[in-house]
């Protein structure tokens, strides 16, 4: 292997994690299969990480703050009702994906471990405040009627977590167009 920097190897690391939690899941991937596909020793974790579930959660903080970041960036220059189409859009999945999988993974796992807990709740509030950006952009435009934008913007992503869950786990009696619409017509109440 080439001689990496330190801070690329490091990123490969978190790179190489995500890849394999994505294809196997958080909690069944080993150490010994993250350095075979790095095609590293063991010890290079443990130069960079104090543990595996340091690198564990920092993987997978990177990967979740890396798309959060994605989406800031697209909907930046949107307007108003765009951006908040867009960004109800993305909570809402398609199909079961990897991403998705992987998602959950976190989210269950911040259940039983404090840090995962503080890193979903980190992220929760980053997303939300996303949504009131695009909310205060609409109200400062006259697109939205003025609104209390924190908690509307709190409303509309718990509705559409709501959403996204029973779109990937209950077969849908609806498409997702339906789903959709639906929020839609929420957003409408809420925002006028």
């Amino acid at each position: 292997m080439k001689r990496e920097t330190t801070a690329n190897l490091r990123d490969g690391l978190l790179d190489g994690a995500i890849k394999l939690f994505i294809e196997k899941g958080v909690e069944n991937v080993t150490t010994r299969e993250l350095t075979d596909l790095m095609g590293i020793s063991r010890s290079h974790i443990y130069h960079y990480f104090k543990n595996w579930q340091a690198l564990r959660l920092a993987a997978c903080s990177h990967f979740m703050y890396a798309e959060l970041n994605e989406m800031a960036r697209e909907v930046e220059n949107m307007p108003p009702q765009q951006a908040l189409d867009r960004l109800i859009a993305q909570y809402l999945p398609v199909s079961m994906d990897a991403t998705w999988v992987l998602y959950m993974d976190v989210w269950r796992l911040a259940g039983q471990d404090k840090e995962y807990s503080r890193l979903t709740a980190e992220l929760i509030q980053a997303w939300d405040r996303l949504m009131e950006k695009a909310i205060l952009d609409g109200i400062q435009l006259g697109v939205f009627r003025p609104v209390d934008a924190a908690r509307a913007a709190r409303q509309l992503a718990a509705l559409v977590n709501g959403y996204a869950d029973t779109l990937m786990f209950i077969t849908p009696l609806q498409t997702r167009d339906e789903v959709i619409d639906e929020i839609n017509q929420v957003v409408r109440l809420i925002l006028g």
